[in-house]
């Protein structure tokens, strides 16, 4: 029998865990109490480092007031992010388009050509998203899209430009005239800037000062001596202003929405179809506090997230505590600490960059961050081994067999030029226990992992050649389980230590060759390797075992005309045990994007009539490479896969002013050739065509069809489907907007054996409203919508001499009030 108490097998890799939490509970408690003392004390020490300047964006439509839905637009950053930054993202509204730029240095540049600006006014959002995967915002504007030419502004006559033509010293008394209150603050010698400063018995003289006449070298110097005055200013204005107890930035920031949603109506037939609560009126609540504060070396950011909701089996936690769930609870929470170049943690956060590993890893947890002298630095956590909500387990760690507790330490090679050349390496001690999530998910077994991981990451200054790379070694083990041994005699699982590595690479082989006086020709070639080991398993990543996987990628560009190749080669069973089914996969991709108009008309002036036109292949073959031995298969041959699958589409895209159409042509084919099931293949074609018209700015009109048909060689039948989708949007005014759609989809088969009918229309109206914005509330807006939507379905079946007819109707109201 074994004991009812979990073992304590022994470690491979020492004991971290316990110094983990230790270091980590200490600084909690430094954090809470002397945290900020002891910042205040380094403000002198650390007041001469050097700080890395904060990226900003330019957008070059900014200054504009609608751009064309063709137009080239770019985004300028000051400086490029390294490698420890992340990368930079692109949102439109609610699309992320990053894919869609080509970053040239500092410049990202959006091509139009593959697919064109969305018309009307939108909120492009820029972000910069770290190795991690947290996004933060760094600059956002609106960007109004519209195929109306912007009206020209009128020529100045004759006589107003010969007065516009000044020399350079009259251009600089000019900005001084009395007329333009801004030019003239923003003339203002550097002693007439500090003039507010001085007692009031120095300002007499500084306006004389201002006002003396000047001598010819004095006029000379004038653009000079504004820009110094400009130069003071901006120095002043970025100089963080002294506020409250001594902070420059002491910002509390809280926000909270109310929704009110209804269901006054509803009707269904037949009536056992009918739901559990088929009106209803419920009130949502959505609150956050955020705080940011700033001393110094010293800075803190903190964020607290509250759901609430007045139907029971809407609260967070229902899953988990049924009715004992409060009906107002922390969703989430995150408190960071920094001083200097050490950074804390608390909270819902994303840890880890291992692979195989710690790779991403999201839950409640403590983190903390240090560097470990000038190229070093160094990251510890301690983290709940799924996912918590709610004001119990505040921190995350009550469990001490329930948590990951890992380590990282990263090293640049190149201090010079961050990414060039760093090595990481990680360690974690892992516990998870078969515990209840609040999404009432359960963990069937007790499980623990240990482990070691490296990672490489190398490229050149110019970026052309990338490299990263690593290993992992980890020890799997399934603790004794009382609570499923039940008093039972259980062998125990001894414990497997296995091995995971992958390997990313990429190289430009041609970068910027000419081919014509406007296009040049790139060539890069990618190659990605990963191999893990059978029965391999760490509970800090999410990866599939016993796999080995090769793909060979090329991607070449010749101006707006791209083209990528992919291969890809799978297998598993790498202990080629005979009883096991060896499956092997070999696929092939092609992707193909050329813009005719940019190829067969005037690149500065592209006609509308040659369409933007893209082409995808891919071929997957599924097989066995052996029949596996006493593994039950020579009773049934046919569950030995062979399939041969191909999959093929064309689509082309047209803009023409204000209209809009698309084509778009599916074909796949998918060819089993296992024993005895040699004739079971499967057809099918996909024609679809869109049409689409913005008569004005305000109504935006389409129409999707689309035909379907599925030939099934086994059951020699073909299924065919229609379906119709007309669209209306129409923003009635600036706050007000309207929505309609309409679906409808006949099926049936060529033997006339069976037909379905599904229609679903809806339509919705909303409106916007504000009460006031001033300083004490940021905001209190608000938002109200009707929505009817009916919903009809038809099953037939000729054969069988069946009818089902479903029928449903319902009208919904909400109401939405946000403050601050």
């Amino acid at each position: 029998m074994l004991k009812p108490e979990i073992k304590k097998p022994s470690l491979i890799i020492g004991r971290p865990g316990a110094l983990l939490a230790v270091v980590l509970v200490c600084l909690l408690a430094c954090a809470n109490a002397n945290l900020l003392d002891g910042v205040l004390a380094q403000e002198t020490q650390n007041a001469g480092e050097k700080s890395v300047a904060t990226i900003t964006v330019t957008a070059s439509f900014a200054d504009k007031k609608q751009v064309a839905p063709d137009e080239q637009i770019e985004l300028r950053l000051n400086r490029a992010p390294n490698s420890s930054e992340g990368r930079v993202a692109v949102v439109i509204n609610q699309t992320d388009i990053s894919n869609l730029f080509t970053l040239l240095e500092t410049t990202l540049r959006y091509n139009p050509q593959l697919l064109p600006l969305p018309l009307g006014e939108s909120e492009m959002t820029i972000y910069l998203v770290s190795s991690k995967d947290q996004w933060k915002e760094i600059a956002r504007f609106t960007l109004n899209v519209s195929n109306e030419k912007p009206a020209e502004p009128e020529k100045p006559k004759a006589e107003d430009n010969k007065q516009t033509e000044t020399k350079p010293e009259q251009k600089t008394e000019e900005t001084k005239q009395p007329g333009d209150p801004q030019k003239a603050e923003d003339a203002k010698p550097q002693a007439e800037v500090k003039k507010q400063d001085e007692p009031a018995t120095q300002q007499p003289n500084a306006e004389q000062k201002t006002d003396e006449p000047k001598t010819d070298e004095q006029k000379t110097d004038a653009p000079q001596a504004s820009e110094t005055a400009q130069a003071s200013e901006a120095a002043q204005q970025e100089k963080p202003a002294q506020k409250r107890f001594g902070f420059e930035k002491l910002d509390f920031v809280p926000s909270i929405a109310f929704n009110i949603k209804s269901q006054p109506a509803q009707s269904n037939f037949p009536e056992a179809n009918r739901p559990e609560r088929p009106t209803f009126t419920d009130l949502n609540m959505q609150a956050s506090i955020k705080s940011d504060v700033a001393r110094g070396p010293f800075n803190s950011q903190t964020q607290f997230d509250f759901v609430g909701a007045s139907f029971q089996k809407e609260a967070l936690r229902f899953g988990e505590l049924g009715d004992r769930a409060p009906q107002v609870d922390l969703s989430s929470y995150l408190m960071q600490f920094q001083s200097g170049k050490m950074k804390y943690q608390s909270g819902q956060y994303s840890y880890g960059t291992l692979r195989h590993l710690m790779s991403g890893f999201s839950s409640r947890g403590m983190m903390m961050s240090f560097p470990v002298g000038k190229s070093g630095d160094f990251s510890l956590t301690a983290m709940n081994g799924s996912t918590v909500v709610g004001f119990g387990n505040f921190f995350g760690l009550d469990k001490r067999k329930h948590q990951l507790l890992s380590g990282t330490l990263g090293y640049e090679l190149l201090s010079k030029r961050p990414g060039g050349l760093r090595v990481e390496a990680g360690v974690l001690d892992g516990w998870l226990l078969p515990v209840t999530g609040f999404t009432e998910g359960a963990i069937n077994d007790a499980q623990r992992s240990q482990g070691l991981g490296f990672r490489l990451i190398a490229s050149d200054p110019k970026q052309r050649y990338k490299f990263e790379g690593g290993f992992t070694r980890s020890k799997f083990l399934n603790p004794a389980d009382p609570l499923l041994n039940q008093n039972a005699n259980v062998r125990e699982v001894p414990p497997i230590t296995r091995n995971a590595r992958y390997l990313d690479a990429s190289a430009e082989i041609f970068k910027d060759i000419p081919v014509t006086k406007e296009k040049k020709f790139n060539l890069t070639f990618t190659f990605k390797h990963e191999l893990v080991d059978p029965l391999f398993r760490s509970l800090g990543a999410s990866t599939q075992a016993d796999k080995a996987q090769n793909d060979f990628s090329l991607v070449s560009a010749i101006g707006d005309v791209t083209a990528q190749f992919t291969h890809t080669r799978f297998n598993d069973n790498l202990a080629n045990i005979p009883s096991i089914l060896t499956s092997l996969n070999r696929a092939n991709t092609l992707l193909i994007g050329v813009p005719t108009a940019a190829l067969f008309s005037d690149p500065q002036k592209p006609s509308p009539l040659f369409p933007r036109v893209s082409y995808n292949f891919n071929r997957t073959h599924a097989f066995s490479a052996t029949i596996p031995v006493n593994g039950g298969f020579e009773q049934d041959p046919t569950s030995i896969p062979d399939q041969l699958s191909t999959n093929q589409g064309l689509t082309a895209d047209w803009q023409i002013q204000k209209w809009r159409l698309g084509y778009k042509l599916n074909h796949s084919f998918i060819n089993n050739q296992q024993l005895g099931s040699e004739l079971a293949d499967q057809l099918t074609l996909v024609n679809g065509v869109v049409v689409g018209v913005s008569p004005n700015g305000s109504i935006d009109l389409n129409l999707d069809v689309s035909l379907e048909s599925v030939n099934n060689k086994a059951d020699r039948t073909i299924d065919r489907k229609l379906a119709l989708t007309p669209t209306i949007n129409w923003k009635m005014s600036k706050k007000a907007t309207f929505a309609s759609n309409f679906s409808t989809t006949l099926a049936d088969d060529r033997a006339k054996t069976k037909r379905d009918r599904n229609i679903t229309f809806d339509m919705q109206w909303t409106y916007q409203f504000a009460f006031f914005e001033n300083d004490k509330f940021r905001k209190l807006t608000g938002q109200f919508f009707i929505r009817y939507a009916d919903t009809f379905i038809r099953n037939r079946n000729f054969v069988l001499i069946t009818d089902d007819l479903q029928k449903t109707r319902t009208l919904n109201l909400g109401l939405s009030f946000n403050i601050f």
